[in-house]
């Protein structure tokens, strides 16, 4: 489970995501992303959001895990 790892063996575990990944399955979110648990902490894995923020940016990220925190998001592209 990505929640007993340290930072590093989690970085190098999201590192096998290929870039061009356009549809990402995981089975628990990313940190602050839908991941909010019945006693309000975040469940989410900081080591995933920084992957799929900044450098796999997949079209759809799908997730489960957290009951509490369902729905969905969207994300608007940013033209600058």
């Amino acid at each position: 489970s990505e929640y007993y790892k340290n930072p590093e063996e989690l970085r190098r575990h999201w590192s096998k995501i290929p870039i061009d990944t356009d549809i990402l399955l995981t089975h628990g979110p990313p940190h602050s992303i839908l991941d909010i648990s019945s006693n309000t902490y975040h469940l989410g894995c900081k080591e995933l959001l920084k992957q799929v923020s900044t450098v796999i940016q997949p079209k759809l990220h799908l997730f489960g895990h957290v009951h509490r925190g369902y729905g969905q998001l969207k994300n608007e592209p940013e033209f600058g």
